[in-house]
């Protein structure tokens, strides 16, 4: 099901421009973010605000429809960021340029840069 115009909107102005997941700003971008279900509708997910999100492209597409990544510390599947329920900077920081994660939850399928 397509994400309506109205709900789409909602959800570029709480993010506020920037992709929910890298921080990155739209305008730094030559490509239009994509508003994205943080829950698959493919695993259940509904298009409702509480799960979307403004996503760039790279993040979009990476993250792709995982919800699940393999913390590379432990070896077990841990459960992806959420964006709107959890805060970035408890799981991300940057250094320099480059996005890190440094709890099991950022353990991220992709590295970003800015």
């Amino acid at each position: 099901m397509a994400v309506s115009e109205t709900l789409s909107q909602a959800v570029r102005l709480r993010a506020d421009g920037r992709c929910q997941y890298c921080l990155m700003h739209e305008s730094l971008q030559g490509a239009t973010f994509h508003v994205e279900h943080i829950i698959p509708q493919s695993k259940g997910g509904h298009s409702v605000l509480e799960n979307l999100a403004l996503a760039c492209p790279g993040c979009n597409l990476q993250k792709a429809d995982r919800t699940t990544a393999v913390d590379p510390a432990t070896g077990e599947q841990v459960p992806l960021f959420h964006p709107i329920r959890q805060r970035w900077s408890e799981h991300f920081r940057f250094k320099g340029y480059e996005m890190e994660g440094w709890t099991p939850l950022a353990a991220q399928p992709w590295r970003c840069s800015i």
